[in-house]
């Protein structure tokens, strides 16, 4: 089925941090049927797909019960990397565009400074929040009258069973260099960092407990202040859920800039600052704006379209070489021998299902695949998808009865990242596919 397909695609792969609730808020809040006819959940050859999510360890802190999960590696056959290699991940991340002069307006220091916190919030969420990312390694300690990890290193992106082994200083090193810390903000947020950081003989062990926020919205940038050191402090809000038992919070990050170069030195919550960050208030405002539509649902809907799409443009519906032909217009048709799409209502009701009405004529009445006398018929002519089949999404804008979505593939000739923007409509059967 269509929708079990895409939900075995994703088990394992994705694993939603609970304090990132604007992807919730984004994605998360109806209960419709999109593809509710039996066909769309019947599709079948639909290729595996992949949803970029952070991911995160479960969480102790000193404090808690010692009843810990497996941590995420333990095994020693793990293979190691020279710091050569790691050092090319540092070289390769994109610093945030932050250009902040002594001329600059207050809309472009405003503009700077959301820059600034959607990149460091990222970062400092994935190695200070709540304890380190999957990508480092990381070995169980029996001897700590706590339960921490040490941590032994940091897999580099080629394979999950290459890692450059680091110590504390090393580790120091690259987070400084990686996320673009000064030696102010990498103190600073260790010491207040929800996890808990101790070093012992030069290498350091980490223990981290489920911070929750789950009543959260997100923060975003009320105003900033210039110091007297040429620095920028942005003050922020983690605006909470109605009903959550939550309360707003105050907080802020400080940037400052040597030689054109603006890193982060410091905030006065880790915390606070990862959950969400969305830039403004307006930001906030259009995002709760934008139309719910639960997650899988998008997805049911989305494969289902590369389904189509694949079988028309790119290969076909699997048909009977040995029946008799039917030429049309010069183009040699075959039966098509999927027992649930032989019979012409069954495909077009398939296409309904996923297609508004005016999208679904549109690849009905393709020449690909055709009604003759009730049956359906298809021509052996194909070619090759330059798009892969992984892709994401991202709700960019609608109301309650349409939604426009930017899907991301890579171009599987030069990597690089395609966008296409397709249209979703609330229809009296469910949310369909408008673009054709």
């Amino acid at each position: 089925m269509c929708i079990d397909q895409t939900m075995q695609n994703m088990k394992g792969l994705v694993k939603m941090k609970k304090s990132k609730l604007i992807t919730v808020v984004c994605i998360c809040a109806l209960s419709l049927s999109a593809c509710s006819k039996q066909n769309v959940t019947d599709a079948a050859d639909i290729s595996d797909t992949s949803v970029s999510s952070e991911q995160t360890t479960d969480i102790i802190s000193e404090e808690s019960n010692t009843d810990n999960t497996e941590p995420a590696e333990t095994e020693s056959a793990a293979e190691t990397a020279s710091y050569e290699e790691l050092q090319k991940i540092i070289d390769e991340a994109v610093p945030p565009e932050i250009n902040i002069t002594e001329n600059s307006t207050a809309e472009e220091i405003m503009e700077a400074g959301k820059n600034a916190a959607f990149y460091f919030g990222e970062k400092v969420d994935r190695f200070f929040e709540y304890g380190v990312d999957y990508n480092w390694k990381i070995d169980y300690d029996n001897d700590s009258e706590a339960p921490f990890w040490k941590i032994l290193g940091f897999y580099i992106d080629k394979a999950t069973d290459y890692y450059v082994p680091m110590d504390s200083g090393e580790i120091k090193q690259f987070l400084i260099d990686y996320i673009g810390l000064t030696e102010k903000g990498y103190e600073e947020l260790r010491e207040i960092s929800p996890s808990h950081y101790k070093d012992v003989d030069g290498d350091i062990y980490l223990a981290s407990g489920d911070g929750g926020q789950a009543g959260t919205l997100g923060s975003y940038i009320t105003d900033y202040v210039i110091n007297d050191d040429g620095s920028v402090t942005y003050n922020c809000l983690l605006k909470a859920k109605a009903d959550s038992g939550y309360e707003d919070e105050i907080f802020s990050f400080t940037i400052v800039g040597t030689d054109g170069v603006w890193r982060l030195d410091g905030c006065t919550s880790c915390e606070y600052f990862c959950h969400g960050f969305v830039g403004f208030e307006s930001d906030l405002e259009a995002l709760l704006n934008r139309p719910d539509i639960p997650y899988d649902e998008v997805m049911n809907l989305l494969n289902c379209r590369n389904y189509i799409l694949n079988v028309i443009y790119t290969d076909t519906l699997p048909f009977d070489t040995a029946a008799k032909k039917i030429t049309i217009d010069g183009m040699d048709y075959y039966p098509v021998s999927a027992a649930k799409y032989d019979q012409w209502d069954e495909w077009e009701e398939y296409v309904k299902s996923v297609y508004t009405d005016e999208a679904a004529e549109f690849y009905l009445n393709d020449k690909k695949i055709i009604n003759i006398d009730g049956k359906t018929y298809t021509n052996d002519g194909g070619k090759g998808d330059p798009l892969s089949s992984d892709f994401t999404y991202e709700i960019v804008s609608g109301d309650s009865e349409n939604a426009v979505l930017i899907i991301t593939n890579t171009d599987n000739f030069s990597d690089e990242p395609v966008e296409t923007e397709i249209t979703l409509k609330l229809t009296p059967d469910g949310w369909r596919i408008d673009t054709f």
